[in-house]
């Protein structure tokens, strides 16, 4: 179940699209096929029922010879070749039987049909075949003559499994065919969420710091309300950020009130205090510098540490020079890390604020001040 919910919404799609598919594609088969067969057997039998229709036409009674004749010839080879299923038969019932040539010796089942009959009957050789069959009246006779046109039920089948192989391949290429188009849809559709993960990548990696908006209208107002968002949480880390300066700020002067003072107080209190005040001092600077440091970072860019820290190893190597020390670094130029521009509140310099991690982990956080004026160095 877990994992189902963390499908994505393609897959959600696509599954969705196949569930339905796979229940609908063989009922629609099922549907055709069936009425399919109905039809086709129906115009099977209309067909038997007219080769009926003809043997009744050419049926009559020769008076000399007093018997049955087939003056009407059915025009169908099929009745002459033995045995091949296609069969018609006049019969009374007792020794008066006139056969196509096809059905040799053996007979067809007689039973009575006041109307059309249609049936399955096993013929000759237990083949499977589809009759026709009805009762006449014919002058002089006295006894009702049942006819049968028979034909065999292979023929229908055929027809049959080839229209449901068909209908098999249809269905499979319509089915095929959808889900292309479906993936095709899924893939255009989701493009605009597409843009806007690359959008946020962007803003978490500091490229940007708003979404674009140039998307669908559902999308585009979900999109202004995250600007949104990432908006008031700038305003309110930059809120933070100065509330902590500044109280940090406040109560320095205090301390260096409470420094001075204690100067006048004789030890071991004087020590005391000092260590308390220093105690104080320390944790002032220490979030201090963790308010310098908080804030949007995590969205800021990345930028390369040798080009931060070059005014300041400018700046080193002159002092050093003027003391005969040589100064050098092995920075990497390709070595990048989120550091957030920002003006100091101490100077006009640009200050570079970047978390620490590592072993400095214990340092909320580290702030470097780089005056853009060289002469400052």
């Amino acid at each position: 179940m877990n994992r189902l919910r963390r499908l994505s919404l393609a897959s959600r799609l696509i599954l969705a699209t196949l569930a339905v598919l796979a229940v609908a594609l063989p009922l629609a088969g099922l549907g055709l096929a069936q009425h399919f067969r109905t039809n086709a057997t129906d115009s099977f039998d209309r067909q038997l029922e007219a080769l009926l229709n003809v043997v009744v036409a050419g049926l009559a009674w020769d008076d000399v010879e007093q018997r049955l004749v087939q003056e009407r010839d059915l025009g169908d080879p099929r009745f002459e070749q033995v045995f091949s299923g296609w069969y018609w038969q006049i019969s009374d019932g007792g020794e008066r039987v006139l056969t196509s040539r096809s059905l040799w010796d053996q007979r067809l089942p007689v039973q009575d049909a006041p109307e059309v009959i249609r049936q399955d009957v096993a013929g000759p050789r237990d083949m499977p075949l589809r009759v026709v069959e009805r009762d006449i009246h014919l002058a002089p006779l006295e006894r009702p003559l049942h006819i049968s046109v028979a034909a065999p039920r292979q023929s229908l089948e055929l027809e049959l499994e080839h229209f449901t192989r068909l209908v098999v391949l249809s269905l499979a290429g319509l089915g095929l065919l959808v889900l292309a188009a479906l993936a095709l849809q899924v893939r255009w559709g989701l493009a605009p969420l597409r843009r806007m993960q690359v959008d946020l990548a962007r803003v978490e990696n500091g490229d940007t710091e708003r979404l674009d908006t140039e998307l669908p209208a559902e999308l585009a107002r979900l999109a202004s309300a995250m600007n949104g968002v990432l908006a008031r949480d700038r305003r309110l880390m930059e809120h933070a950020r100065h509330a902590a300066g500044n109280l940090a700020h406040a109560l320095k002067t205090p301390v260096s009130v409470l420094t001075t003072l204690a100067d006048g107080i004789e030890e071991p209190r004087r020590t005391r205090i000092r260590d308390e005040l220093s105690r104080i001092d320390a944790a002032v600077r220490h979030h201090l510098a963790r308010a310098t440091a908080a804030g949007d970072i995590g969205l800021a860019p990345r930028v390369a540490v040798a080009e931060v820290l070059a005014p300041i190893h400018d700046g080193l190597k002159r002092l050093a020079m003027r003391r005969g020390v040589e100064l050098d670094h092995n920075l990497s130029g390709d070595l990048r890390v989120r550091m957030a521009p920002r003006t100091c509140r101490s100077s006009s310099a640009t200050c570079w604020t970047m978390p620490c991690a590592g072993p400095t982990a214990g340092f909320a956080s580290m702030a470097t001040k780089l005056t853009m004026d060289s002469g400052s160095a």
